[in-house]
């Protein structure tokens, strides 16, 4: 995989999964399929089209932070079961999209970290492994609550 350059690119939410990290941290995996990237104020069509992954994590410490994130992305789903329809028409057609570099978790080198430009997440990978039900169940309730004390 090629290493994108820093800076902002245009794309869109193509799959979006559920299931929990190596840490059993529940999470949601965006992946976004990118078009253009910037360059001074034209935006520029990439040759071939990438694809790239942001995630969040639930977390205790991370929750009401991740749901924030969801819900600057108009999210009308529930956690444990997202689908792309759940997310508003901005995030499914044309959004701006930000390219970190960062240093690698592990190992040597520096690592993409793709964000949309609305928030600021963590650096992106599939689920380790499938939500258990008690999961999926408390992460749901506890979006629930949340979303029923935000101003409409």
């Amino acid at each position: 995989m090629v290493m994108m350059n820093p800076g902002k690119y245009s794309g869109r939410l193509i799959e979006v999964k559920s299931g929990a990290s190596a840490n059993d941290n529940p999470q949601i995996s965006f992946i976004w399929e990118i078009f253009y990237v910037q360059q001074g104020n034209d935006w520029v069509e990439l040759e071939q089209p990438i694809r790239r992954t942001s995630t969040i994590y639930f977390s205790e410490k991370s929750m009401d932070f991740s749901f924030d994130k969801l819900k600057s992305m108009e999210f009308r789903g529930l956690p444990s079961n997202p689908k792309v329809e759940d997310f508003s028409e901005q995030v499914r057609t044309s959004l701006i999209l930000v390219c970190e570099h960062e240093k690698k978790q592990k190992g040597e080198g520096m690592a993409e970290k793709w964000s949309p430009e609305i928030w600021f997440g963590n650096l992106g990978g599939e689920p380790a492994r499938d939500l258990k039900r008690e999961e999926a169940d408390a992460m749901d309730a506890r979006w629930k609550n949340y979303m029923s004390t935000q101003k409409r």
